[in-house]
């Protein structure tokens, strides 16, 4: 039932939009087939249109994409690991020795290679 109120409305707005568009001066109705021709022209240039708004989101896409591979990119330079603990400091973690004997340790690697020239 609403869709037929509907349509009996957009009728009858048809009908008097109709008549009056008959009842217009010639001034009037020239000023209308003008606006009419321009706006037709209008339609002619839309496909330039339809691209400028493709354009904006295809140039965003592109920087995007350019600022994720620079991204990449530096990140992905080899890492350097640390390798800072050798194999001295390894076997320091893993004996038995005292704290205490590691605070003369430059004492007692002098005294073994004085030890080696000596004997």
């Amino acid at each position: 039932m609403n869709n037929n109120k509907d349509e009996n409305f957009l009728e009858n707005i048809q009908t008097v939009l109709d008549e009056r568009v008959d009842n217009l001066d010639a001034a009037t109705a020239s000023n209308l087939r003008k606006a009419r021709n321009r706006a037709l022209e209008q339609i002619d240039r839309k496909p330039l249109s339809s691209w400028k708004k493709w354009s904006l989101p295809l140039a965003g896409m592109a920087a995007a994409s350019i600022v994720i591979m620079l991204a990449i990119l530096i990140h992905k330079q080899p890492v350097e690991i640390a390798t800072s603990i050798g194999i001295e400091d390894v076997e320091i973690l893993v004996s038995n020795e005292s704290p205490d004997f590691y605070a003369d340790l430059d004492f007692y690697i002098w005294l073994t290679e004085e030890d080696d020239f000596a004997g």
